[in-house]
């Protein structure tokens, strides 16, 4: 409980959702090298997209997950490759996939 209030606590402070304080958390702990303002940014804009490209049981179609996934990458490495490796991006991807999977149901 302490745990979930704390999320809930910190997402309201920073003025997004529990979503995107998701991932906010995933891309702090990959170094990304850009301040919290930029990177609460980059995941709004990112769930923004994810609304756009998800439907109800997406998840379970091969190629809506393909593109979904190609479009995490993409972003990420958009806004991460002048920061750092391309393997860290695709693992960056990777971890992200397990939250939009989670949240865009």
């Amino acid at each position: 409980m302490r745990e979930a209030a704390k999320i809930e606590e910190e997402s309201e402070r920073l003025g997004i959702t529990k979503e995107e304080y998701a991932y906010l958390n995933v891309a702090q702990k990959h170094g990304t090298g850009l301040g919290e303002k930029e990177l609460i940014t980059f995941v709004k804009d990112l769930v923004k997209e994810l609304k756009t490209r998800t439907f109800p049981g997406w998840q379970k179609n091969r190629r809506a997950v393909k593109d979904v996934e190609k479009d995490v990458f993409d972003a990420c490495f958009e806004k991460f490759s002048s920061s750092i490796e391309i393997k860290a991006i695709s693992f960056l991807t990777e971890e992200l996939m397990k939250f939009v999977m989670k949240y865009n149901v």
